[in-house]
């Protein structure tokens, strides 16, 4: 599930790049939104609160919480119906709108370490425990 959940938080700072973002496609970014919302809970709430004592519970958590917060500003900035029809979910993006730049590098740092440690993995070296 890492190789699934490193991928997510590639394509959200894809989207999240105001280059990128023009180009795409609003049914495209939705899906990305979306896909992130879904791996982030996973991330936070099955894996992360189920091993909180070790560090990749604690890191699965961190990640996933700020996965969550990223899905909410690409599902407004992609105009997502599901998610944007109601008010509570205009607020919170209200409230995360001037974090934007500190949720997207908590984000690369977060991709930034599952990579390497998949790379790291597959390549037979040892890894944070």
């Amino acid at each position: 599930m890492g190789i699934v959940v490193t991928f997510a938080m590639l394509l959200a700072l894809l989207v999240l790049l105001p280059q990128i973002k023009q180009r795409i496609k609003p049914e495209y970014g939705v899906f990305a939104g979306r896909f992130l919302l879904l791996a982030g809970l996973w991330n936070a709430l099955w894996f992360g609160l189920r091993h909180l004592p070790i560090f990749w519970g604690q890191a699965a958590l961190v990640s996933g919480l700020v996965m969550v917060l990223a899905a909410i500003l690409i599902l407004k900035d992609y105009k997502d119906a599901l998610l944007f029809s109601q008010k509570i979910a205009s607020s919170i993006y209200n409230l995360l709108s001037p974090l934007r730049v500190v949720i997207i590098f908590v984000l690369l740092m977060s991709f930034l370490l599952y990579a390497v440690t998949l790379i790291r993995l597959n390549l037979g070296m040892s890894i944070l425990n």
